[in-house]
């Protein structure tokens, strides 16, 4: 079974557990997070290969309609995300910080979009990326498309906006041509920018495959294998017939898709996708929904232990449990204040990052650019030694957050445990029956999820953030903050990627208009004055950046370790009150308040029971 029918199963069991508890009195909060997230591109699948091996036809295909403009009109743009949004749009982001809004709504998008990234608009040089949000079913399964500038593209600040979201894509896939497999560039582009950039998420398309007669294509294929097999072990290679199959999807002809080779790309990728984080997400999410029927179970047996028991017994227990949640509240804000207390820890780490490529600058670059007579030349330096600071940086903010995790996770964990057994003396009250049904239920609830967990819950949307952070921080990046954003967003979502944009903006915020940024494109490096100016005014915005970035780091790490003891809190509270609504009822109506839980408690049976089987289905192909 694929990723897209994992989603689909999902999105289904996480439907009726909506509606199922739209009908009981306990907080939906986190389940309807669960469908937004559904609902969102969190995996990027980057599309490379050279001009004229079909990338924008393979896209197009992929999507079943002319969506992407043919790059031989437009090798001159940057690189073009697509998400998954219901109302067709467009957005391009140029280098001087400043955006344009394009409307989609009934037009030809492809035709829309070639007009503004196309060799006739004079503007086309100064774009650094295209977004598109597009209704379309492939992309609706959580992708996010991303087609890149040629693997020969001329242009190194493009070039390596190419290579930060290769870094970060789910999936590569590399586009190759059956009559002329892996040229000089495309060689050249395989092991200097991919395999020596530990880049392993490849997958091999090769296109055009109709242009081989039938009776020469294994013969084709084998020889592309063996070309492969000398950069890369196992190469997974799929032969793709791309026009003809996005005529075919156009057209409904099912039968004629088969023989294009497109299906099976899909299922290979989304295979490939279930394998990698793409089931990890899933996995995630499966276990958000039976955390949050554990809750309805716990709330539906409290409840209905209140009902079983003495009113006066109840109503002490309760008084009880109130002045216990008001002294974990205080646990809780102890554990916020020692969390704060961090960030000037952090800032300090960053800083010293800084520092040390700073050092690495006076020690190292500067006496090599100094004597540098070509231009070229100082611009690759200029390039690597920025791109090397922020893979530093970038490492150090991952490292900082999940150290916070590691060691505040327990607390968090204990902490919550606490305030879920606020309430648990009522149980004492139950029934024999409402005792044993306690039991059975404890030894099924599922553990708390776990440090991997989650982190993985913590960076959800990380690979799609690597395609969504580079276009939304633009604005105040430039060209090389932009190769940073597209990097820094790898662990934490788009937490670095808004920081970077925080930190290398002049007024220091993340949203609106901005003046440009402070970087020197490389392009306008001429000399070795300039160029070592430039790095050392990269040095203070990066050392700069220390304080906002520390800070985002301090508020994500409190997304993942202080909302389950607030969720916690707001349950328990709600709880409470719903038991003493419940004392004040009559006979009757506790009667059937009783009928209605026991009824509720067999549905969340029915729903546990499709996400366990879910989850193992899916532990079988992720692990």
């Amino acid at each position: 079974m694929s990723l897209t029918k994992y989603r689909s199963i999902l999105e289904s069991i996480v439907d009726d557990h909506l509606a199922f508890a739209s009908e009981t009195d306990v907080s939906a909060e986190r389940i309807e997070g669960v469908r937004e997230e559904l609902d969102e591109g969190e995996l990027s699948m980057a599309v490379v290969g050279e001009i004229n091996r079909g990338k924008s036809t393979f896209l197009n295909a992929l999507l079943g309609e002319t969506v992407f403009p043919s790059r031989t009109m437009v090798c001159t743009a940057g690189v073009t995300v697509l998400d998954h949004g219901e109302t067709p749009r467009a957005e391009v982001v140029y280098k001087d910080g400043s955006s344009e809004e394009i409307g989609l709504s009934g037009e030809a998008p492809a035709r829309v979009l070639k007009e503004v990234v196309s060799r006739s608009n004079k503007d086309v040089q100064d774009i650094q990326v295209t977004r598109v949000w597009y209704p379309n079913p492939f992309t609706g399964n959580g992708l996010v498309l991303v087609d890149t500038p040629g693997v020969n593209d001329p242009d190194h600040w493009r070039e390596e906006i190419t290579y930060s979201y290769l870094a970060e894509a789910d999936a590569v896939i590399m586009l190759l041509d059956p009559m002329q497999p892996l040229s000089a560039s495309e060689t050249e582009f395989l092991d200097a920018k991919i395999l020596d950039r530990s880049i392993a998420n490849l997958i091999f398309v090769v296109n055009k495959i109709d242009d081989v007669p039938q009776s020469d294509r294994e013969d084709a294929l084998a020889r592309v294998r063996d070309m492969l097999s000398e950069h890369v072990p196992n190469p997974t290679v799929y032969p793709v017939a791309a026009k003809p199959a996005l005529d075919a999807k156009r057209q409904g002809d099912e039968e004629g898709l088969q023989g294009t080779g497109l299906p099976q790309f899909e299922e290979g990728l989304m295979d490939f996708l279930a394998k990698g984080r793409g089931g990890l997400l899933l996995k995630t999410k499966v276990q958000k929904g039976l955390d949050h029927l554990a809750h309805v179970e716990d709330t539906i047996q409290q409840r209905r232990a209140a009902l079983d028991a003495e009113k006066g017994e109840v109503e002490e227990r309760l008084s009880d449990a109130q002045s216990k949640l008001s002294a974990l509240s205080r646990k809780r804000d102890a554990l916020e204040n020692d969390l704060d207390s961090e960030q000037s820890r952090i800032e300090r780490q960053l800083k010293q990052v800084a520092r040390d490529r700073a050092d690495h600058l006076d020690n190292s670059v500067k006496p090599a650019l100094s004597g540098e007579s070509s231009t070229q030349a100082l611009r690759d330096w200029a390039l690597r030694f920025q791109r090397d600071s922020i893979e530093a940086f970038r490492s150090a903010t991952e490292t900082a957050f999940d150290r916070l995790v590691d060691e505040y996770d327990a607390a968090s964990a204990e902490l919550t445990s606490e305030i879920g057994d606020v309430l648990s003396n009522l149980r004492r009250e139950a029934s024999n029956r409402a005792q044993s049904m306690q039991v059975e239920r404890e030894e099924r609830r599922p553990k708390q999820s776990d440090l991997e967990t989650r982190k993985a819950g913590a960076a959800v949307g990380a690979g799609a953030g690597a395609a969504a952070g580079a276009a939304a921080t633009a604005s105040t990046l430039g060209a090389i903050g932009t190769i940073g954003a597209g990097i820094l967003t790898g662990g934490l979502g788009l937490l670095v990627g808004a920081g970077a944009a925080a930190m290398l903006s002049d007024d220091g915020s993340s949203g609106g208009s901005q003046r440009d940024s402070q970087y020197v494109d490389t392009d306008e490096i001429v000399d070795n004055q300039q160029a070592l100016k430039a790095l050392d005014d990269f040095i203070d915005r990066l050392e700069s950046s220390a304080a906002p970035v520390s800070k985002g780091i301090i508020d994500s790490a409190k997304d993942a370790i202080l909302d389950p003891v607030d969720q916690s809190i707001q349950n328990q509270r709600r709880l409470i009150q719903q038991i003493k609504e419940d004392l004040r009822q009559t006979e009757q109506e506790q009667q059937d308040t009783r009928d209605r839980l026991a009824a509720q408690e067999e549905r969340a049976e029915s729903l546990r029971e499709q996400y366990e089987e879910l989850m193992g289905e899916i532990e079988a192909i992720a692990g």
